[in-house]
């Protein structure tokens, strides 16, 4: 009785043994699937955007021309100062570090005219108040002078 339970015993050892075998395998073959599986889905989200790219390029291929035609005619009819306007307008307009240099220089520039601004305005307050007061004094001795004729003294 214990011989058969012991080749019993082995007959299932052996069986787990391949069963363990072909868990294996099939992990393996599982894993390489799934690689396989997301190579697939690589390729195939590169081709879509190539697709989509061709599908694209060619629906406006014809009409890009035309239009790039177009402008180059319309840009040969411009005279020069329009052209430079254009060209310096794109280069400003497309240009983030030149957008950025013409906000400040801009900036600055108003800056320059406001103070200047103002400093002429004070000087010409103060300049103006000066000869005001100099005239009103002229004045009071002129009319001083001519309401006292016989004064001993023209000033006051």
């Amino acid at each position: 009785m214990l011989q058969v339970i012991c080749s019993q015993r082995d007959r299932f050892r052996q069986r787990l043994r391949e069963a363990e075998e072909d868990l294996r395998l099939a992990q393996e073959k599982n894993k390489a699937l799934v690689a396989d599986l997301e190579k697939s889905k690589a390729d195939n989200v590169k081709l879509y955007e190539k697709i989509r790219y061709i599908q694209d390029y060619t629906k406006d291929w014809p009409l890009s021309r035309g239009q790039r035609k177009e402008k180059e005619r319309r840009y040969k009819e411009l005279g020069i100062r329009d052209k430079i306007t254009l060209t310096s307008g794109r280069f400003l307009l497309g240009n983030k570090y030149a957008r950025t240099f013409i906000f400040f220089y801009s900036i600055g520039l108003h800056l320059l005219v406001f103070t200047s601004l103002y400093r002429m305005s004070a000087l010409s307050y103060h300049s103006i108040a000066k000869s005001g007061v100099l005239e009103s004094e002229k004045n009071a001795v002129k009319f001083h002078n001519m309401t006292m004729p016989h004064s001993t003294s023209n000033k006051l």
